[in-house]
């Protein structure tokens, strides 16, 4: 995980009017490899990094499951997902929602993770998902 970090007034060959911006590395994450492709299958197809609770690495592919890995202790669980791949993620600050190859966008409380709130059948594999955040007037 990398951080961007932008200095204002810097002058420098790496400066673009005026700012100078330096990525650093913030953290990496390094699963054992036998651990990896038994645990995430043949293909990661999506990836979520989550900042609540000191940072989730939230993952899913073609192993049909949802793999949450802590990174303060590279403790790793995972969830029953969907009947096939899973192809997209969005996350919010209540909800997680997948979609799948499987036809169905499922949405997960996040506190508690173990149950789907809604399941949307689809007439179509679903290959990308997002929040859209609407505004209020009062």
């Amino acid at each position: 995980m990398w951080e961007i970090l932008e200095k204002k007034g810097a002058t420098t060959k790496n400066s673009v009017m005026g700012n100078t911006i330096t990525p650093q590395l913030k953290h990496a994450f390094y699963p054992h490899h036998e651990q990896t492709s038994q645990q995430f299958g043949r293909e990661i197809l999506c990836l979520i990094y989550n900042p609540d609770n000191f940072g989730m690495i939230i993952a899913a592919g073609n192993s049909k499951l949802i793999y949450f890995c802590k990174m303060h202790t590279y403790e790793c669980f995972s969830i029953e997902g969907h009947e096939d791949s899973i192809t997209c993620m969005a996350l919010d600050k209540n909800f997680l929602l997948t979609g799948s190859d499987d036809k169905t966008i499922k949405i997960w409380v996040k506190r508690r993770l173990e149950k789907v709130l809604k399941n949307f059948p689809r007439k179509h594999r679903v290959i990308i998902i997002c929040f859209i955040l609407l505004m209020q007037h009062t």
